[in-house]
């Protein structure tokens, strides 16, 4: 005799009205912050989860994730972002208390909402998430997220502040954090300038750019020996998403048998908006790149540092 065994398949809108009212009765029911049903078992127009409204929250199903609640602010701020329709999608846990007693979170298909009663609720997703999360979460110098993940205006990167600073993405170089708030300048040093044996002359240079999109290229150098020279310093500023800012600076120092200055300082002012579009790029690590030649054509050795540092995504002349 031969048996058959087959397997039962509970339909999806039962299996989910099971798993939401067996939820519901494990929360507390309607004594629970859930409060009265203030609907019926609804089916979601992607036809994968199912759901239904509360008072004082929602209970979402799906087969894959199972059933969770999603209530308070962080139901405002999913709701917000589009619910399970949103990048988010639907919640694989309920609201849970954060390890230092203070804040609240949801995590999401899709990321994840922080809420605390100073901060309120903000979503973190994606790379700058996983930076968060490698870093400690909210138990990091970063704290609790003050925005959601938000674009710059160039269209570039992107960035969540926290209370103790900022993690910004870019898709040329990933996620960097970044302490305490944005920096009213940056500052880019040349170290000591030398041009090597038999050529007495040198000195420094420095590189200031500020959130306004003003910028210094200033610097000084000093000839010891007898002959005079012309020498030629630059500079290429490359921020998170490879963008170049060129500074250069040509000059002449008299050596002692020589009719004029020995020294030659330098204090030259540039304006651009780029400085200012992409400040948060900037402050994301941007490195400084320097050369110095005598007698070199200055488009030259501007070529060879951007040569040097690979393709660019622009090339922002600012002084030059």
């Amino acid at each position: 005799m031969t048996s058959t065994h087959s397997r039962i398949h509970t339909p999806p809108q039962i299996a989910a009205g099971i798993a939401i009212a067996a939820h519901y009765d494990a929360l507390g029911a309607a004594g629970s912050f859930l409060g009265q049903p203030s609907g019926d078992l609804e089916a979601f127009p992607d036809g994968v989860g199912y759901g239904i409204q509360y008072a004082g929250g929602t209970i979402v199903w799906t087969s894959e994730t199972g059933a969770h609640e999603v209530h308070g602010d962080i139901r405002g701020k999913w709701n917000q972002l589009g619910a399970q329709n949103g990048f988010l999608g639907y919640p694989l846990g309920d609201e849970t208390g954060t390890p230092d007693r203070v804040g609240r979170y949801n995590h999401f298909q899709g990321g994840s909402v922080y809420w605390t009663p100073a901060t309120g609720a903000h979503e973190v997703h994606g790379d700058i998430r996983g930076k968060w999360a490698e870093l400690g979460w909210e138990t990091s110098f970063l704290g609790y997220p003050v925005s959601d993940e938000t674009g710059v205006a160039n269209g570039g990167g992107r960035f969540n502040d926290f209370q103790g600073g900022s993690i910004y993405w870019s898709p040329v170089s990933g996620a960097h954090e970044m302490r305490g708030g944005l920096p009213g300048q940056l500052v880019f040093d040349s170290g000591a300038i030398v041009f090597g044996t038999g050529i007495a002359a040198g000195g420094s240079a420095h590189v200031t750019v500020a959130p306004d999109g003003s910028a210094h290229f200033q610097g000084g150098m000093h000839d010891s020996g007898a002959a005079a020279y012309n020498y030629s310093v630059a500079c290429v500023l490359v921020d998170a998403d490879h963008r170049a800012y060129t500074f250069a600076h040509t000059g002449n120092i008299a050596g002692t048998f020589e009719s004029g200055s020995r020294d030659d300082p330098w204090d030259s002012p540039g304006q651009n908006g780029q400085i200012a579009q992409n400040w948060r790029s900037l402050c994301a690590g941007t490195q400084g790149h320097w050369d110095s030649r005598i007698s070199a054509d200055i488009q030259a050795l501007l070529g060879s540092i951007l040569t040097s540092i690979g393709t660019a995504a622009a090339v922002i002349a600012i002084i030059v």
